[in-house]
């Protein structure tokens, strides 16, 4: 059965033990899957907590952005990395996000380019109060490194005008590394934008994130709430129409460092005794520590974009 071709949406289920499956779909792109598992989990994680998921479509989010508006503004882009440092601190986590640009950008290209890194349609959905979501705990990110590498080969051009036009910005390998004490794991991802939907859109590892963490929150409070954790169905649908001139409009807003709002619904099927009641469920879902940074809008402790040309490195 093929989907609407206006759903944007990640559906995520409970496997055996802490892991969560997660199934993200973009209209008649996708299924993709993704296995995530709880931070504080024993042993192995069997994937990347909630929190890394987030980062990586942050990351991806950030790349195409940039792509998609030099495309069509300059500079002219080499190469691009987006990497995130999580670091924990006392009771927190300190993220800081650096990304670096192989080109030779003029100052106006600069602050065109920073003010873009800052306002990518997913990433402000975290830092911006830009996100609004119907409906703390553990951490939900591992100590570690969230790394996007672009691949600018995998661009798609087309024509118009007898003009060459980029149709889509290409697609990004993605690195996690996270460790606990001694143990360091790692996961690979592929994020971006494809005519064909290979890869999941960088949006879907972030209503994936939230899919997760919201699943792994409920479950700890499973006999609290009076309910089976095994029959939990969380789903992270965005309700906000696509703008209007697509992403290329979205991309050049955030160029120019607007912050339009994005709606999402969580909705949660479970099983539950004759003491589960739906205000101790939503009261719950708000305790959810990814929905918490949305709210408070401070993923990021610093940010900065560095250019690096065959001349000199600069930072912004």
């Amino acid at each position: 059965m093929s989907a609407s071709p206006d759903v944007r949406s990640a559906v995520a289920v409970p496997l055996t033990g802490t892991a969560v499956l997660v199934t993200m779909r973009r209209g008649a792109r996708g299924p993709w899957t993704v296995i995530s598992d709880d931070a504080s989990a024993e042993g192995e994680l069997a994937g990347p907590p909630p929190g890394d998921l987030v980062l990586a479509g942050i990351a991806a989010c950030t790349i195409v952005t940039i792509a998609g508006v030099a495309s069509r503004r300059g500079p002219d882009l080499r190469d691009m990395t987006v990497a995130f440092d999580v670091r924990r601190r006392a009771e927190r986590f300190a993220i800081t996000q650096r990304t670096t640009l192989d080109a030779d950008l003029s100052d106006v290209d600069r602050e065109r380019m920073t003010r873009t890194a800052r306002h990518c349609p997913v990433g402000k959905l975290f830092t911006r109060h830009a996100l609004a979501i119907s409906t703390a705990d553990g951490p939900r990110f591992l100590e570690g490194t969230v790394t996007a590498r672009w691949i600018p080969d995998t661009r798609e051009w087309g024509e118009t005008d007898g003009r060459r036009v980029l149709q889509e910005e290409g697609e990004a390998r993605i690195q996690i590394e996270g460790t606990r004490g001694p143990r360091l794991q790692r996961w690979g991802l592929l994020g971006g934008h494809s005519r064909a939907g290979w890869v999941p859109r960088p949006s879907s590892f972030a209503t994936a994130g939230l899919a997760a963490s919201t699943l792994m929150t409920l479950r700890a409070r499973a006999g609290t709430l009076g309910i089976d954790p095994a029959t939990l169905h969380v789903e992270v649908r965005a309700l906000s129409d696509i703008p209007s001139g697509g992403k290329s409009a979205s991309q050049d807003r955030a160029s120019e460092g607007e912050t339009p709002q994005v709606r999402w619904l969580r909705h949660v099927t479970v099983a539950g005794t004759e003491r589960a009641t739906r205000e101790a469920i939503l009261e719950a879902m708000r305790l959810d520590p990814i929905f918490a940074l949305s709210r408070q809008a401070d993923l990021l402790d610093a940010d900065e974009v560095v250019s690096v040309s065959a001349s000199a490195a600069t930072v912004a």
